[in-house]
């Protein structure tokens, strides 16, 4: 399992890129990425794709279905209306890697931490690391399972 901060100082100054990839390589998501910035999601993706091509192999093709200015700014804005709740959310990368492709949940910038890091940890099939409040993990639970 693996929790990754990657990061490319000569093209990407800004903070380290926050992702998750767990074991399976098999099923519906393989981990998650939380980009600093909705805004700049362009700018961190060499950088994740760099991270990850050390556990997929060389990226050859990356298919993102999540769209600038989508007006969700948060997981928990998303996931909390009842109407939602058996809706799919579109927040998911696939990168094809000479080894293996992936599925990442992609969480939006503006997610409280423990949500998005709860998020992180289940759609890689990690382990939860901290105790977070039983709404919190049902809210996650929920998320990436309509992912």
């Amino acid at each position: 399992m693996t929790q990754t901060q990657a990061q490319t100082q000569t093209e990407y100054p800004g903070p380290p890129v926050r992702f998750t990839l767990g074991p399976r390589k098999t099923g519906r998501m393989n981990g998650a990425w939380w980009p600093q910035d909705d805004r700049l999601i362009a700018r961190e993706l060499s950088p994740l794709i760099e991270g990850l091509s050390a556990h997929i192999g060389a990226v050859s093709q990356v298919s993102l279905n999540w769209k600038a200015g989508s007006p969700r700014s948060s997981m928990r804005s998303a996931a909390m209306p009842p109407h939602l709740a058996g809706q799919p959310f579109h927040w998911v990368v696939t990168l094809r890697g000479e080894h293996r492709t992936i599925r990442m949940l992609m969480v939006p910038s503006h997610t409280n931490k423990i949500l998005a890091m709860t998020v992180m940890r289940l759609a890689a099939q990690m382990p939860l690391l901290d105790s977070p409040k039983e709404g919190e993990v049902t809210t996650a639970l929920r998320i990436v399972m309509a992912a």
